[in-house]
């Protein structure tokens, strides 16, 4: 009740025997018979109203998704004018464990389909596909973008929606280094016009050291706003000369590496 007088729409059967504010009543009974025999008429009044309730549901939602074939999911998150959309391929076939069931309707293997994900953003604005670090050609349709995704079975992608092409990965190199002395390594990710990116991006990291061997500081950074340090303290019974820091942010795939001299 509380939540029908603050103007939510409450959709009932024919067996509600309430009353409540802003309340829809289907005809609807339930009937196995007339469900399995009739199922087109049985389900008419219910299919009707979801037809009018998507066309007024789906404008303002984040992300859609439909696949060619079968059920997509769908899920979106935001961070610093950033949008990151999850699609997950639900599509699914019978297979060997299927016959070994017997169960023919049960479908427990996943099955590649092409899916059209719509995003609401801005026109202009660039997709990127985190698992794979590329950007992805877009369609603009009524005020949404519209991306067509190849989708794995039972596997999924991450979109990254930016205002710009992300343009480049930098590594700053601060110079000769002296062992012992604790320094920070600073990777900034700019978009076409030098600013900093905004969002948070995943960057790997790779130092090592004059023999080519990888050093602990190896490894995963998060970026915030296009910005990342990474912690570099070469011990004192470390070997002096040319070390190298190798950088890989995975939303677009830009690499980035500098020499660094220690003494």
């Amino acid at each position: 009740t509380a939540a029908a007088n603050a103007g939510t729409q409450v959709i009932v059967d024919s067996y509600c025997g309430q009353h409540y504010p802003n309340m829809t009543k289907l005809e609807m009974k339930y009937d196995w018979g007339a469900y399995t025999s009739k199922t087109d008429e049985y389900l008419a009044e219910a299919r009707a109203l979801l037809a009018q309730l998507k066309e007024r549901l789906e404008p303002p939602q984040p992300a859609l998704a439909q696949g060619s074939e079968g059920e997509v999911f769908v899920d979106t998150r935001e961070r610093d004018g950033i949008k990151y959309v999850v699609v997950v391929n639900n599509n699914r076939q019978p297979g060997p464990y299927t016959e070994w069931m017997k169960r023919p309707t049960w479908m427990p293997y996943g099955k590649a389909q092409q899916a059209q994900v719509s995003i609401l953003a801005p026109q202009g604005s660039v997709v990127y596909e985190f698992i794979t670090s590329k950007k992805l050609p877009t369609e603009y349709r009524d005020g949404r973008l519209v991306v067509t995704l190849d989708l794995p079975p039972a596997g999924g992608r991450i979109l990254c929606v930016y205002p710009a092409a992300i343009s480049k990965l930098s590594v700053e190199n601060p110079g000769p280094l002296t062992r012992g002395t604790p320094t920070t390594l600073k990777v900034s990710l700019t978009d076409d016009a030098g600013k900093p990116v905004t969002g948070r991006q995943l960057l790997q990291v790779t130092l090592t050291d004059p023999k080519g061997e990888e050093r602990d500081e190896s490894g995963w950074y998060r970026m915030e706003n296009g910005q990342a340090s990474v912690p570099f303290c070469p011990a004192l019974n470390e070997n002096a000369g040319n070390w190298k820091i190798a950088a890989v942010e995975r939303t677009s795939g830009l690499t980035a590496g500098e020499n660094l001299v220690v003494k």
